[in-house]
Order: C-alpha cells, then sequence, then structure tokens
C-alpha cells in the first residue's frame, strides 16, 4: 500500500499532493495518514466498522444516528460501553478455523461460559474486532473450542442481536488477537414505550430498566429498596388502590420502626420476624377502640415481677366475654375501685386466681347464670370472711358444696348463718359439723346421720332410709363392733355383743348404728323403744316377711337376729323387735323396729 506523506510550511502554503493513478487504486485497500487531518468537506465512511482509537470531540450539538434510515418501521438504536472485562484474557496465536469457531490449544472452558459476552480486539483482520455471544465452549485433548452464536440457528437474544457480531473471517494463526469476556453497559431507544432503557450485563440475555424523568412512574422493580437514600422533606406513601405490603423477606428478618427522641436514635416498634411478627413496642401503648385477642389460646401478657395497673376513664367496668380468662399470680390482686360499677363476667369468661392472689370488689359480685358455680380447688381450705356482725346469706336455689374436709365457720359469734328459701340445699362431700367453743353440737355424716349434743350426750336421729329414726347414746365398746348389731352391756361398763345362749348374753342394750373398732373405742347405740334402725340377720330374711317378730340369735356373743325364736335347753327367748321390711333374699341387713320384750329361759 502506497504511503503518501504532505509538509506544509504555513497556514497559508497549502499544497496538494496527487498520487499517480496505480497509487490511487492502492488508496482504495486503506489509507494512512501520519499525524492530523483536516478535512474541509464531508467525510463519508462505508464501511461498516469505524474504529476510532481516541477520545471524540464534536463541536456538533447532536450525534445523529440513523440519519439515512427511511423505512416504516421501528428501527431502535443505542450506544454499547465495554465497561469491566474480565481478567480471563486470551491473545496469540488464536486459530480463528471458521466463521463460527475460535481454536485454542489449551483447556479455557472454565474462562468461557455458553450466553457470555466476549470482546476482540487487535486482530490482524479487524473485522473480526467486535462483541460476539458465546453459544458452547468444549475441550477435546489439546484443544478448546469456542462456538460463537450465529444468525441462523444459534441466534443471539434479541436483547443483544442488535449489536453483536454472528461471524468471523478465517485466520489459522492470529498472532495479536486478544479475547475477554466483557461486561458492557447499553443506552437505547425504546420507542414502542416512549422511553430509554439501560442495561449492564457480561451475559446475554440482558435485562433493561427505562431511564426514569419526573414524569415517570417509579415500581418496586425499578428501584432496589436499599438504593433509596435520606429525603429532607416529609413522606407519604400512599396508593388510591390496592394494598401497601412491607415485606421483609429474608429469613427470621425483622421489620423495625425507628425515629429520633431528643437527639437520640430509638427503635419505637419490633414486629420479630422469628416469632411470627410478634410486636415488641418500646413504650406505651395507646387502643383507640377495641383491643381484639383472637386465638383461643391468645394471652395477654405483662412483665415478670412489675406493678401492672389496668385503668378506664369513666364508669363503665372491665368486661370479659367468651372463654377468655384473666390470670393473676403469687400475690396480684384485682382490686374493683369504682363505686358506682360492678365486675360482669358474662358467657363462659373466668378468671384464675393463683397462690395468694386475693379479689377485693367494693360493690356486688354476681352470677348471674342459673348453672354459675362459686368454684374452689380441691383440698383446699377456703375461708368465706366477712368485716361486719352480718352474716353469709344464701338465697334461692343455689347450691352450697364443700369437699373433703371443708368446713363452713360462722365468725364472728354474733353473726347468723341464715338459710333461706325452702329450696335452698346445703351439700357436704364429708360430716357438716356445728362448732360452739371448740364444742361439737350438731354433725351430719355422709350416712346422713343427725347428731345433736354429741360431746355431751348425744341424741342421733338418722334419716338414710324412708321411715328410718332413732334416738341414740354414746357408748364404749368391749371388742370390736359392727354397725346393725344387738348389743349388751357388760359388768365393767362396756358393751359386748348379743346372744340368746345364756341369761347374761341374752340382757340387751340396743342395736349399734355406728361402729367400734376395737376395746375402748366409743360407738352409738340407738337404745329407746319404737327407734326404727338396720339390724343384722344370721340368715337372709325372705320376701313378704315383714311384720314378722324378730328374736336375739343362738350364736354366742354374735349380735345377730333371726325370724326364728329360739328353742333349746337353757337358751334365752328374747324379742328384740318387729321386721318392718321385706327381706329381698339376699341382704343380711334389714330394718327393724326395736321393742325388747324378754320372755325367759326355755325349759
Amino acid at each position: 500500500m502506497a504511503t503518501f506523506k504532505g509538509i506544509a510550511y504555513d497556514n497559508t502554503n497549502v499544497r496538494n499532493i496527487i498520487p499517480s493513478s496505480s497509487d490511487i487504486m492502492q488508496l482504495l485497500g486503506g489509507l494512512q495518514v501520519d499525524g492530523a487531518t483536516t478535512i474541509t468537506g464531508n467525510l463519508t465512511v462505508n464501511g461498516t466498522t469505524t474504529t476510532v482509537n481516541s477520545q471524540v470531540v464534536t463541536a456538533d450539538r447532536y450525534l445523529h444516528m440513523n440519519n439515512d434510515y427511511m423505512a416504516d418501521a421501528i428501527e431502535d438504536g443505542g450506544i454499547v460501553f465495554t465497561v469491566d472485562p474480565e481478567n480471563n484474557e486470551l491473545n496469540g496465536n488464536l486459530n480463528i478455523a471458521s466463521a463460527t469457531t475460535i481454536v485454542i490449544g489449551s483447556n479455557v472452558t472454565t474462562n468461557f461460559a455458553a450466553n457470555d459476552i466476549i470482546q476482540i480486539t487487535s486482530s490482524e483482520d479487524s473485522a473480526n474486532d467486535g462483541l460476539y455471544v458465546i453459544h458452547s465452549s468444549s475441550y477435546s485433548n489439546p484443544n478448546t473450542t469456542i462456538t460463537i452464536k450465529d444468525a441462523s440457528t444459534n441466534v443471539p437474544h434479541a436483547s443483544v442481536s442488535a449489536f453483536v457480531k454472528t461471524a468471523l473471517t478465517t485466520n489459522a494463526d492470529d498472532d495479536s488477537m486478544k479475547i475477554r469476556v466483557a461486561k458492557i453497559g447499553v443506552i437505547k431507544t425504546d420507542s414502542t414505550n416512549g422511553v430509554f432503557e439501560i442495561g449492564f450485563s457480561s451475559s446475554a440475555p440482558i435485562t433493561y430498566n427505562d431511564v426514569l424523568t419526573a414524569a415517570s412512574s417509579v415500581t418496586a422493580s425499578a428501584i432496589a429498596a436499599d438504593d433509596i437514600t435520606a429525603g429532607d422533606a416529609a413522606v407519604t406513601i400512599a396508593t388510591s388502590t390496592g394494598n401497601i405490603t412491607i415485606d421483609a423477606q429474608a429469613s427470621d428478618s425483622d421489620i423495625i420502626f425507628k425515629g429520633t427522641d431528643g437527639g437520640a436514635d430509638t427503635t419505637f416498634l419490633t414486629l420479630d420476624g422469628s416469632e411470627e411478627g410478634k410486636a415488641i413496642f418500646n413504650a406505651d401503648v395507646t387502643v383507640g377502640d377495641d383491643l381484639s385477642l383472637l386465638s383461643d389460646s391468645a394471652v395477654l401478657g405483662f412483665g415478670a415481677d412489675l406493678d401492672t395497673t389496668l385503668t378506664h376513664t369513666d364508669g363503665t367496668g372491665l368486661t370479659l366475654n367468651g372463654t377468655n380468662k384473666l390470670c393473676f399470680g403469687d400475690t396480684a390482686s384485682f382490686i374493683h375501685q369504682s363505686s358506682n360499677s360492678v365486675l360482669t363476667i358474662d358467657g363462659e369468661a373466668t378468671i384464675d386466681l393463683n397462690a395468694s392472689t386475693a379479689v377485693l370488689v367494693s360493690n356486688d359480685l354476681k352470677l348471674n347464670s342459673d348453672s354459675a358455680v362459686l368454684g374452689f380447688g380441691a383440698d383446699n381450705e377456703i375461708t368465706l370472711t366477712h368485716s361486719a356482725d352480718a352474716g353469709l346469706i344464701l338465697n334461692g336455689a343455689s347450691a352450697f358444696m364443700f369437699r373433703g374436709s371443708g368446713s363452713l365457720i360462722n365468725s364472728p359469734a354474733t353473726g347468723d348463718l341464715d338459710i333461706d328459701c325452702t329450696d335452698l340445699q346445703l351439700k357436704v362431700g364429708a360430716t357438716f359439723k356445728i362448732l360452739e367453743d371448740s364444742t361439737e353440737v350438731f354433725a351430719i355424716d355422709t350416712d346422713r346421720k343427725v347428731q345433736i349434743g354429741k360431746a355431751t350426750g348425744a341424741i342421733e336421729v338418722m334419716a338414710e332410709k324412708a321411715n328410718t329414726m332413732f334416738v341414740g347414746s354414746q357408748f364404749t365398746g368391749g371388742e370390736a363392733i359392727a354397725t346393725a348389731l344387738v348389743v349388751r352391756m357388760h359388768t365393767n361398763g362396756k358393751c359386748l355383743k348379743a346372744a340368746s345362749s345364756s341369761g347374761a348374753e341374752a340382757r340387751i342394750l340396743g342395736i349399734s348404728t355406728t361402729a367400734a373398732s376395737g376395746d375402748g373405742v366409743d360407738f352409738q347405740v340407738a337404745t329407746v323403744a319404737g327407734s326404727i334402725v338396720d339390724a343384722t340377720f344370721s340368715a337372709a330374711p325372705a320376701s313378704s316377711s315383714a311384720g314378722l317378730p324378730c328374736f336375739l340369735d343362738t350364736n354366742s356373743n354374735d349380735g345377730k337376729v333371726t325370724l326364728t325364736a329360739p328353742t333349746g335347753s337353757g337358751l334365752q327367748v328374747v324379742q328384740v323387735g318387729f321386721l318392718v321390711e321385706d327381706g329381698d333374699g339376699s341382704a343380711t341387713a334389714r330394718r327393724i323396729c326395736l321393742q325388747v320384750i324378754d320372755r325367759g329361759a326355755v325349759n
């Protein structure tokens, strides 16, 4: 190729250099000018690639792209920047094996992957310089073959197809070529939507985002939340339709609301992501309307050992509805202070008090339901007290029940225990006792036996069954004596079981109504004729036997009775009473009317 040099001595003496016809033909292959060149006319380049290796300076206001494009169709354009070539350059001795393949004499598959954007520069044939997209990279000893996406089967993605090349010029040994994967930046037009778009990537496809303007609508996908910086004025987040969602998507991450209080950076509220959004407030919480606990297991909790106060500003009370509970622990107290309001427990709501918790009510405590129960824990000692001399009054059909060893103590002595209304029931699970100065004066046991004046010689009335009643006294047993046995008085003042076998054994006192477990143990004996009590028969009375006389049995000292008068020498015939109910063929304890008739010995 011919080289021409023009030398000018000043700005006015410019000489034209006219090459020969043969040199003009050589210019068609390329023109190299060493030094600055000034062209006073238009410069037209008809090639596909124009390379400028230094800064471009233009005095024109606009750079017009696609200036000769006249087709009636959208032809978007843009500018591509190489911004970050990666540190994996290959250079020298490269084989451009075909229009779509580059062969390298080593294993470099780790440097190049499918869809990587590569940049080729400094080629011996400048037509190979430019951007390409890798279709595949494979190694077969000893060579790595890189195949580019072409314009036929392996077409580049639409996001890069406008500016990447799809064909190479073959060269079996390019000593100067350089190849690198490169991150590029693109700014291009989007005529359909009337915006500019930008994108950055080192692989295809490239994702483009709109270049926002003051008139643009900013969306969550347009700007990353962590790219938003602090503003300098009030901020309003609003939407005319739909919801506003704040979503901390990282696992167990919190949502934190902060502010500046008195110049100090302060966390006001934390929503704990590891606790299903549990709200942790730094200070007071004021609720303008209802505060609802929607779960059946929901708890309104307070810090341990803290003095907590529930207050209201008017005269209305605290109402618990449904199955929710208001629980107190340790020595906490629930003080109902308002004189013109009541504590209402509605529906199935309950108040649980633990340990030594006290509840002070300045007005009425009402149980309005017919099935309402004022209940106490099993086996606990419960004391009902009052501060005046008024007694405990139970009205209506309500039941007052005691379990275990519970007691009803009327204190002070001047107070009255009033049981009002004929429908009122006093139910006890054990013996009910009334004491006066620690002396038992009245008792009802589980067998419905009523004892009056036990400590001073008891009068015992038994109402266990229909038509059953007796008056008895307390005696001391001289041996183990079961209930419903005929007993006699021994000369030592103790009671033994009776029998008709001798005159001494047949001198009966009455029938036992309680048991003596052994010698010296007190028990109760029905002694008055006309008493109706249980007696133990030596043989089960038959049915339809009511009204028959009952006799003391002959078995020595067994205290049983029989419907057959004893016969035999020396036996005592003692009629104990009359059977007042039919036998049932199995039970040996039946009711009799006590009536002792001594007929003497049988000879």
